[in-house]
């Protein structure tokens, strides 16, 4: 199969694009997303709203069908940007600041010369592809030609085969953070964050 990568700036993000985007977000990353905003099609609405779709590689098949996505984010400006009027929009007044506090104080903080990993989410029918490798392939060149001198992302401990695809990329574990019970919900308990250098 012919996979092509291509960036924010070439696909037309049509409203059809951006549910198959927010589709394999969710495939990715629904139950850490649902364990704080429960009802689903909410959650969908908020993610939908907040991805800055140009902030992305994706992998598309010959007939343009989007297979998955690398999403980043820059000192200045990430893949994902939860903004309170979002949340206002869905939530009543507490909940909502409640919630997007949480989501705004667990972001992480990317440094001058740092570029980071937000997300990569393939398609469940797609894994095994190689597709993932690609994309990240793909950000390295990126990065490099636009002078970032390390990346680093986060990879949590039930994911073992993510973690080891960054392995063999010539990312290295840095740090691991435990957050025990406190992220049961969310399906996981503890993150290893990664990094690699670019220079």
């Amino acid at each position: 199969m012919k996979v092509t990568i291509e960036n924010g700036t070439k696909p037309e993000f049509s409203d059809l694009f951006k549910l198959r985007v927010v589709d394999i977000y969710f495939q990715a990353f629904g139950q850490k997303i649902t364990s704080l905003i429960k009802q689903e099609s909410k959650a969908r609405e908020i993610i939908k709203k907040s991805i800055n779709y140009d902030m992305a590689f994706y992998a598309l098949d010959k007939n343009k069908n989007l297979l998955g996505f690398l999403g980043f984010q820059t000192p200045e400006i990430g893949f994902i940007e939860f903004e309170f009027s979002y949340f206002k929009e869905i939530f009543k007044p507490i909940p909502a600041f409640l919630k997007w506090m949480i989501l705004r104080v667990f972001r992480p903080r990317v440094r001058v010369n740092e570029i980071r990993i937000d997300s990569i989410a393939v398609d469940a029918s797609q894994r095994g592809n190689n597709i993932g490798t690609l994309l990240i392939e793909r950000f390295f060149s990126f990065a490099k030609l636009n002078d970032f001198e390390r990346t680093y992302l986060e990879v949590v401990d039930t994911n073992p085969r993510a973690k080891k695809l960054y392995e063999r990329l010539g990312f290295k574990t840095k740090k691991t953070v435990n957050f025990y019970f406190f992220t049961r919900s969310a399906g996981f308990s503890a993150e290893d964050i990664m990094y690699k250098t670019l220079i």
